[in-house]
């Protein structure tokens, strides 16, 4: 997303997720290492994305127990 917003903007992606040739029934999979950057217009309005998941750099214990496995 961070890359998408800075080199085409935010309307580009408005029109794409609700515009009238967006798609129907579909899921929309949006990833940033930014998300505080995002603008509010994008991602606080209700239906556009309903679940964020953020992921932080694993421990040093994860890092071991994911190389042994």
């Amino acid at each position: 997303m961070t890359e998408r917003l800075s080199r085409h903007g935010v309307e580009e992606i408005l029109t794409f997720l609700d515009g009238e040739n967006s798609w129907d029934n579909t899921i929309t999979i949006a990833t940033t290492n930014y998300p505080e950057d995002m603008p509010a217009n994008l991602v606080d309005r209700p239906g556009r994305f309903e679940t964020f998941i953020e992921y932080s750099n694993p421990t040093k214990a994860e890092i071991i127990e994911l190389g042994t496995a």
